[in-house]
């Protein structure tokens, strides 16, 4: 625990209070595993629904081709796991692309989870923000 001096506006002094300061090495331990989790759920969302659709894509070319050119209009995500589950091409490669969509958003939250142990309020913020952005986007995309 450090004592720090918080001064007002006016300049003058407040009563110490104390808070706890973490050391530089934890700081920079801390955020190199926040990058590593952050680049995993990337490299990991990417590569799964990159499997995910070439998956279809080989399924829909062993069934004729003609399966995965014609998707189901608006399909809720609970018929397209069915739709996937059931190995349906045109559902697998939805799914894909719905994985691939998904995978911003799981960084932002990675983000903002980080910044919350931090307890740095200004960056929870933002990436709040931007996470109801996207959410919004994608929201209004589908509708």
């Amino acid at each position: 625990m450090a004592v720090l001096h918080n001064r007002r506006a006016a300049g003058g002094l407040r009563a110490p209070q104390t808070t706890p300061m973490l050391n530089d090495s934890s700081v920079h331990e801390y955020e190199d595993k926040a990058q590593k989790a952050i680049a995993a759920a990337l490299r990991y969302g990417s590569s799964i629904s990159t499997a995910i659709m070439a998956l279809a894509l080989i399924l829909g070319l062993l069934r004729g081709g003609a399966d995965i050119l014609q998707p189901e209009p608006a399909a809720l995500p609970a018929m397209l796991l069915r739709r996937a589950l059931r190995f349906d091409p045109a559902g697998l490669a939805e799914l894909g692309i719905l994985l691939l969509l998904l995978t911003p958003v799981f960084r932002v939250l990675i983000a903002v989870l980080a910044f919350g142990l931090e307890r740095d309020t200004k960056y929870v913020l933002i990436s709040l923000g931007v996470l109801a952005v996207m959410v919004f986007s994608m929201g209004y995309a589908l509708n």
